[in-house]
């Protein structure tokens, strides 16, 4: 696993992908700066997560094209640095579903993950990278 601030560092410089990667078993691509972050951080656990959560809502969330994944860890000032949520919005602040992590080792307080319909599957990107 990289380190925190060598990932926080590297992530601008993903602004659009040359490449679509195949990180896990659900219909879902990653673009090169999903698959850093995953590889980086060690946790392609968190792109299954994403693609359970899709499948369970799949046909309503394909009507809106695109959906907001993010997971925030919870404040470590509290004591629960190793456990987080993942939340899912329409883009609008309306929350559509979330999920609640009892255990990660996840190194950054927080990621943002988008995915978008294209027709046939879902590509999971960076907000710098729409």
């Amino acid at each position: 696993m990289e380190n925190k601030q060598t990932i926080l560092n590297n992530l601008p410089n993903y602004y659009g992908t040359e490449s679509y990667h195949k990180v896990t078993l659900f219909p879902i691509l990653a673009t090169d700066g999903v698959a850093y972050l995953l590889q980086a951080c060690e946790a392609f656990w968190l792109i299954d997560e994403i693609g359970g959560m899709i499948m369970q809502h799949n046909k309503k969330w394909q009507q809106k094209g695109m959906v907001f994944f993010k997971l925030k860890k919870s404040d470590p000032m509290i004591g629960d640095d190793n456990k987080a949520v993942l939340s899912v919005d329409d883009g609008n602040g309306n929350l559509l579903d979330s999920k609640y992590i009892d255990y990660t080792d996840f190194p950054l307080d927080e990621a943002k993950i988008w995915t978008s319909w294209d027709g046939e599957r879902w590509i999971a990107m960076l907000p710098s990278e729409y």
